[in-house]
């Protein structure tokens, strides 16, 4: 089971995870937590260049997007695709982090019991985007709230960058064709380029391997200092991470802290009724008439 936030997440930053679990023999549930309606490029002044899409119609077509793509991972000996998603519609851009979307997912962890968990790392994050914090945050609690046994046996963090496992890089061109199905999102020559920055970004685990290039994973840990920010190079990288994308603050202590329950009501909304949702009536969204967002900071 992999934990993303947005339609295309799990074929950018964990590719090469999930073409590797395939070989081996896995099928792959795929969780998007959000419904891709804002997911629109935008201008310098961060106005979206095609208004017309944004909304329900955006939705419906990152949808068809996703489920195309899963089907371009193959299809088993019985005709069925090796990854099956599950879209939990969360709106995108508020991507809430609650008891109640923390449960979501635990809920779905004990009914598929998946022997592989992989999720997006709030820790140590490539990046600051809001849905991609809090959806790491989210699978963290979800895992934490699960009795040790009834775990997945193999827990795993992609987008970050402090890794400590490795696993060789699948099929890149496969990559790109996947990619090219996001229509929406991707332009033919980002794909490319993206490609090739991320291929050679990606580390090399030189003591074992001085050619090949390899992949990074990061080990789920309940252990606070596993977690934090110790080094003056984890320090550096994460100030780079922050700044490159400030769509949120990334508090580590409080993700130690017990789940908040946060609200009266579960904020899980018809997207129909928030298309106009800004940042006075953000903490409403998130928390509830009686939650503020500054308990929450």
């Amino acid at each position: 089971m992999i934990i993303v936030a947005h339609e295309d997440d799990m074929e950018i930053l964990g590719f090469h995870t999930v073409y590797n679990l395939i070989e081996a023999g896995f099928g792959i549930i795929e969780v998007v937590m959000t419904d891709g309606r804002f997911g629109l490029e935008c201008n310098k002044k961060l106005v979206p260049k095609n208004p017309e899409f944004r909304g329900e119609r955006l939705r419906r077509i990152r949808k068809h997007e996703v489920i195309n793509a899963s089907k371009a991972f193959g299809m088993d000996k019985d005709g069925k695709p090796y990854v099956n998603v599950i879209l939990l519609n969360y709106v995108d851009g508020y991507l809430p982090f609650n008891l109640l979307s923390v449960n979501r997912l635990k809920e779905l962890i004990l009914k598929y019991k998946p022997i592989v968990s992989i999720g997006m790392d709030p820790f140590f994050p490539l990046d600051q985007h809001h849905d991609h914090i809090n959806a790491g945050r989210n699978y963290f609690f979800a895992l934490k709230s699960i009795p040790a046994g009834l775990r997945p046996k193999k827990m795993f963090f992609i987008q970050n960058f402090k890794n400590n496992v490795y696993i060789p890089l699948g099929d890149t061109k496969m990559q790109q064709n996947i990619l090219s199905l996001y229509k929406s999102q991707l332009k033919p020559i980002m794909i490319k380029l993206m490609s090739k920055i991320m291929k050679f970004f990606y580390p090399i685990k030189t003591y074992n391997n001085k050619i090949q290039r390899f992949a990074g994973l990061r080990e789920v840990s309940f252990d606070y200092n596993n977690n934090k920010l110790k080094s003056i190079k984890d320090k550096i990288l994460w100030l780079i991470s922050y700044n490159f994308m400030k769509t949120t603050k990334n508090h580590y202590v409080n993700l130690y802290k017990p789940v908040p329950k946060i609200g009266e009501i579960e904020s899980i909304t018809d997207p129909r009724d928030i298309d106009n949702i800004n940042e006075k009536n953000l903490s409403k969204f998130y928390f509830g008439r009686k939650y503020k967002w500054e308990k929450f900071r």
